[in-house]
């Protein structure tokens, strides 16, 4: 609520669609001027969660857009976590469950493009 303004979760997912992080996500093409072809980064992808508003103080972030990038933000960390174990146990399928994900197809396709790039299409995952 303190941060979103939304009263449910229901809600604030709601926002998280609707918004958009790359408005307050630092970029590696903001950092870069375009893709770094040396880790094989595109442009959009995420340098820092709400790095914008460090290097922008006056920067007005929409409660749309601040949702969007705590859901970017925790698919993220969920991804990473979830890909450091499958790895260090040799699973190639990883299944996603829950209701964080049941109304939530935007951290679903992040999570599945996630594990296919540290994975370098290795592991897969499942929902």
């Amino acid at each position: 609520r303190l941060l979103l303004g939304a009263k449910t979760f229901k809600e604030a997912m709601a926002l998280g669609t609707e918004g958009d992080h790359h408005n307050v996500d630092m970029l590696v093409g903001d950092i870069y001027g375009g893709d770094y072809g040396r880790f094989n980064l595109k442009a959009s992808t995420v340098a820092s969660a709400f790095g914008k508003l460090v290097m922008h103080e006056e920067l007005q972030v929409s409660p749309a857009d601040a949702a969007a990038s705590l859901l970017h933000m925790i698919g993220a960390n969920i991804a990473q976590l979830a890909y450091l174990c499958a790895r260090e146990h040799g699973v190639s399928r990883i299944l996603f469950a829950g209701n964080f994900l049941r109304m939530n197809m935007t951290s679903a396709i992040f999570l599945s493009s996630s594990i296919n790039y540290w994975s370098q299409g290795k592991m897969k995952a499942l929902f």
